[in-house]
């Protein structure tokens, strides 16, 4: 079993830049006592995006937002979850709010925003269609492709451990990329979507 982490920090012994243990693909975050910094390696890759940023998620939540205040280009995001028609108005309306007040000044004319949700009471986990869903998946770029081991919430605060896979195959990706497109459309067909052109 190998037992080399990789230190993304060049300062020798010091401890990996985003406070994650790096392996080839995987990458985890130990909260353990003393430890009072969050992991920071989602905030690296929202903060690598150019063009597209897709979050996979059922359980994202409004404060999470301040996730995208990392952003270093324009972008489109998409954001795909879990909610009801009695839950979403307010949820959507408080995930608009945070997402304007995180996104940097200068990006959020050319930034737009898709967020769609997977209605559970249309498509219950004890139906032959649920659609619904337990991993979260980030998607940067349409080219980078994370498996991540919890939601975003945990990768901005020192809550609890968690971790983040990269995948590297194309047969991998093409699997989730399928999978992600089916389950957008059968929320886009249930009406589930909320679009804005830019966050001004």
């Amino acid at each position: 079993m190998p037992t080399t982490l990789v230190n993304t920090n060049p300062a020798a012994g010091s401890p990996p830049s985003d406070n994650m243990r790096h392996g080839q693909n995987y990458s985890f975050y130990l909260r353990k006592q003393g430890i009072t910094v969050p992991p920071l390696m989602y905030a690296n890759l929202i903060a690598s995006a150019t063009s597209r940023i897709i979050i996979w998620d059922p359980y994202i939540h409004d404060a999470d937002m301040q996730i995208f205040s990392n952003l270093n280009h324009a972008v489109d995001i998409t954001l795909l979850t879990h909610g009801s028609s009695q839950s979403w108005p307010p949820k959507i309306s408080n995930i608009v709010t945070r997402i304007k007040q995180s996104v940097p000044d200068e990006f959020k004319e050319n930034t737009s925003l898709s967020a769609l949700y997977i209605n559970k009471d249309i498509h219950s986990k004890d139906q032959d269609d649920s659609w619904l869903f337990h991993d979260r998946f980030l998607i940067i770029d349409d080219s980078d492709f994370y498996i991540i081991g919890s939601s975003v919430g945990y990768h901005i605060t020192a809550t609890q451990s968690t971790g983040i896979m990269e995948i590297s195959s194309d047969l991998d990706k093409t699997i989730i990329w399928d999978a992600y497109n089916e389950t957008y459309n059968q929320a886009v067909s249930d009406g589930c979507q909320y679009n804005l052109q830019n966050l001004l």
